[in-house]
């Protein structure tokens, strides 16, 4: 899964990146769902093995990241907004990937293909009707933004002349850790991308350009600390208890507090 190519505009990274941020704060908060609902039915465990099916998927078929975060974003603002019954999430989430592969992608996938990989348990009707409820307890807003798509942006505005490529790969492959976790995809789409970006410079040994990079964020859209390191403790805990014992020794250079680098 890699991100879209798309060629960026660097002249106007400013203008699209506020015009993103707006866009961002405009949206509500996910919020725990899950544990501030006693009557809800499903799960944490159950959400992210869902948004893992989803990502396998894409996978298979080859779609961007920024088509499989907006998949997961809309998951969650669909069980954010609507009790959803536990035998009916598999549903939720073919639908909600169909609904980001026709914003984002050109990929030929089928009311039939979302059968098969259901296993055959809904009918085509099924997947129709719940496609346009969906959208309906959407508002039809699929214009969101990314924690990808935003890391681009974020990169690009400091106008330095650079290939980000690498950077934004593994800064990608962070944020997906974030997004496949119920508890760290509560943080905002922003700070995501940039609690993603400080850890893939940070093991790529660019502490000098995080710190510069950090400080302009800063003074452009004012970084809440306190949240980002929130996010990156909670995101390095996942990596160090994910992490093989003889691969952890790779993650030691993500201690770094951003509290610290901010104030």
């Amino acid at each position: 899964m890699i991100s879209k190519r798309e060629q960026l505009v660097t002249d106007y990274s400013s203008e699209v990146l506020t015009y993103m941020l707006e866009i961002e704060r405009l949206l509500p908060p996910t919020g725990d769902y899950i544990r501030s609902n006693p009557e809800i039915e499903i799960e944490s465990w159950m959400r992210d093995k869902l948004v893992n099916w989803v990502i396998s998927i894409g996978e298979e078929i080859g779609i961007s990241i920024e088509t499989a975060q907006l998949a997961i974003t809309l998951i969650n603002h669909f069980l954010a907004t609507v009790h959803t019954k536990k035998a009916v999430l598999q549903l939720v989430g073919i639908v909600c990937l169909m609904i980001a592969l026709k914003y984002h992608e050109s990929i030929g996938y089928t009311l039939d293909h979302a059968i098969n990989h259901c296993g055959n348990i809904y009918k085509r009707e099924d997947i129709q009707a719940t496609e346009i409820f969906i959208l309906q307890k959407l508002d039809w807003c699929l214009k969101i933004p990314t924690a990808a798509e935003l890391s681009k942006q974020l990169l690009y505005v400091t106008g330095v002349s650079y290939d980000f490529t690498k950077i934004l790969e593994r800064s990608n492959s962070f944020a997906m850790r974030c997004y496949g976790d119920y508890s760290l995809n509560q943080f905002s789409p922003l700070v995501i991308s940039v609690v993603s970006v400080v850890c893939a410079l940070e093991q790529y040994n660019q502490k000098s350009f995080r710190d510069q990079w950090l400080k302009l964020l800063n003074s452009k859209i004012s970084l809440d600390a306190p949240v980002l390191d929130q996010c990156k403790r909670a995101l390095v805990y996942k990596l160090y208890r994910e992490t093989p014992e003889q691969s952890k020794d790779k993650l030691k250079c993500l201690r770094d507090s951003l509290m610290k680098i901010l104030i």
